[in-house]
C-alpha cells in the first residue's frame, strides 16, 4: 500500500514492481487517517495528553510510556 508522494512513482520503483508478478500495489488517496490504525493511536494519545502539565521531558516521556502501555 502507498500513499501519493511524487518520489515513489519514479521509473525504477514502476520497474521493480513489474519484476515481481506476486507484488500488489495499492494507491491509497492523497489524505486518508481512516485507513491509517495508527493515526487512532496518536489522536487517542494526543486526546489524553492535551491537559497535561509536565515540567520536564523525562516526566512527558515517562508519562506517554505509561499512556501507550494503557492502550495496548
Amino acid at each position: 500500500m502507498r500513499d501519493r508522494p511524487c518520489c515513489r512513482d519514479t521509473p525504477a520503483i514502476r520497474a521493480a514492481v513489474a519484476a515481481r508478478s506476486w507484488l500488489r500495489v495499492y494507491q491509497l488517496p492523497a489524505h486518508a487517517p481512516e485507513l491509517n490504525p495508527v493515526e487512532k493511536v496518536w489522536a487517542t494519545m494526543k486526546g489524553s495528553l492535551a491537559n497535561l502539565a509536565v515540567h520536564t521531558a523525562t516526566g512527558l516521556a515517562a508519562t506517554v510510556k505509561n499512556r501507550l502501555k494503557r492502550m495496548q
